[in-house]
């Protein structure tokens, strides 16, 4: 295999060619979300890849947040496919995957064509031996056409069951059986007529998109999963971005105070700012985590029951020292901090979101609210704080999963990421 001349990585050698295969190109894909919950996983697993001597390049939305959550590791990152500008009448609301790629570009079969060729002319200059996809619907079918082992990770959401037409993910959102299945028809004849023109087999159904892979990890808890129809239960959990020395201890960080000690994870919204002058009113010891927030700003008008964490902190340790957690139901988060028998208030800010949030609720460990609605949220955190039956569904969630370990399962994934290069 010729040469990759790549940012990090050390000149390959005539006489070091991999004809063994014992070091592999191996490729992230990271195509749709806007959350690092999508490339953050991968970290651990590239750092033990790349301890035992693979090449790691990382396609991705978003390259800034991505450099600097993998600014320790030498590995390449480089821009995705930017998406195209699109001139559709949109589905709205989505209740499909299907609807979900249709408002993407899916339905349009010049701008399909092109986004899988773009995906297939990056992923062909990476040199790949290998393919893990997260969140990657368009690399997955342009990575068809490559004779290499093909890995799809993610969260129930991002990697749908082998059901035909693709089910609703939202119960709370209703549409015709069969216009989720005329739209899945029409779906299938746009990519199988992309597929026909790089010479590829066709596809029977839009499930087989994201199953006909060589291995799926479904990186989430069944109790959280965004498909209730699901029937195979390979589920593997979920572990965190970073190891604990690279993370904020929040031993040191709760301001004082004798009530309950609340934690927030959030971004920015318009109801922050009552929610936090609440808290401060109530006199809560509060530590607050912000991606995004002007924790500048927010310092000014808290008081001394709530600080701010600049950097990310150990959300297994914080968890154990709070009664209550606010976050924006990011899955990962929400995991996280089920695991260590904390109930959220959770306030979600997309469609992926609501079904965590929604998933918290029916396990009986939190509440929800309109993030656009303080009053709400303030009605719904102080039932919270007030009701034991939270925690008492929070802790019995841990209690089922206490032997889950994060490291175990990281091993079991670069386990089979092996295998599948050595095959």
């Amino acid at each position: 295999m010729p040469a990759i001349h790549a940012v990090g990585y050390p000149v390959v050698l005539p006489s070091q060619t991999r004809t063994d295969r014992a070091l592999a190109n191996i490729v992230f894909t990271w195509e749709l979300g806007s959350g690092l919950g999508h490339v953050g996983p991968f970290y651990p697993i590239a750092q033990q890849l790349i301890e035992r001597g693979h090449r790691i390049t990382l396609l991705v939305r978003d390259r800034k947040r991505t450099e600097r959550l993998f600014h320790d590791l030498p590995v390449q990152i480089i821009d995705a496919p930017l998406k195209p500008e699109l001139n559709i009448e949109r589905i709205t609301p989505p209740v499909t995957l299907t609807d979900i790629l249709y408002n993407q570009g899916w339905c349009d079969l010049t701008v399909l064509s092109a986004q899988v060729s773009q995906w297939s002319d990056k992923i062909r200059a990476c040199q790949p031996d290998l393919l893990i996809a997260d969140h990657s619907p368009t690399a997955l079918l342009a990575a068809r056409e490559f004779d290499i082992p093909r890995i799809h990770i993610g969260t129930g959401f991002t990697c749908p069951p082998d059901i035909s037409p693709l089910p609703p993910m939202c119960s709370w959102r209703t549409a015709e059986p069969e216009v989720i299945v005329k739209r899945e028809q029409a779906m299938v004849g746009v990519v199988n007529q992309v597929l026909e023109k790089r010479g590829l087999s066709t596809i029977d159904s839009m499930a087989q998109i994201f199953n006909q892979v060589d291995h799926l990890f479904l990186a989430t808890f069944a109790e959280l999963d965004h498909y209730p129809q699901r029937t195979v239960s390979n589920y593997i959990g979920t572990w965190p971005f970073l190891p604990r020395e690279n993370l904020s201890s929040s031993a040191n960080l709760w301001p004082p105070g004798d009530g309950p000690k609340v934690f927030a994870y959030l971004k920015p919204s318009p109801s922050i700012g009552h929610l936090l002058d609440w808290l401060a009113k109530q006199k809560l010891p509060t530590l607050v985590v912000g991606d995004g927030l002007n924790i500048d700003a927010l310092v000014k008008v808290s008081n001394s029951t709530i600080r701010f964490s600049r950097t990310p902190v150990d959300l297994s340790e914080v968890g154990q020292q709070c009664s209550v957690a606010i976050a924006n139901g990011t899955h990962g988060t929400t995991c996280s901090l089920l695991l260590t028998g904390t109930p959220i208030l959770q306030l979600p800010r997309n469609l992926e979101q609501t079904i965590t949030a929604v998933n918290t609720v029916k396990l009986g460990a939190g509440l929800d609210a309109d993030i656009n609605n303080p009053q709400q949220i303030i009605r719904q955190l102080s039932g919270l704080l007030s009701d034991e039956k939270y925690q008492k569904a929070a802790r019995q969630f841990a209690e089922k999963y206490q032997e889950h370990s994060a490291e175990q399962r990281i091993a079991e994934v670069v386990s089979v990421l092996q295998s599948a290069i050595h095959n």
